[in-house]
């Protein structure tokens, strides 16, 4: 997942740039064009990098949660 959206970001980035390199500006604004696209995308990607870092603990607890009352119940089971 981790490489995906690297290449998310990557390719977010490179599609920026050449948008940009494509369209008449004189070299300042060109230039403040891609700053202003790759900080963009860069906040973007961290914005979902946390979200999923938060979505994948949450699954984790969820998960080690259930499978500790799954053994809970196995114990009584077993001694009853």
């Amino acid at each position: 997942m981790k490489d995906f959206i690297k290449g998310a970001i990557f390719g977010a980035v490179v599609t920026g740039v050449a948008v940009a390199l494509t369209t008449p500006k004189t070299g300042e604004e060109l230039r403040e064009d891609i700053l202003d696209f790759s900080t963009d995308a860069y906040n973007k990607g961290l914005d979902k990098a946390h979200e999923l870092k938060e979505r994948s603990k949450e699954a984790y607890f969820d998960q080690k949660e259930n499978i500790e009352e799954q053994i809970e119940t196995l114990k009584q089971n077993i001694n009853n």
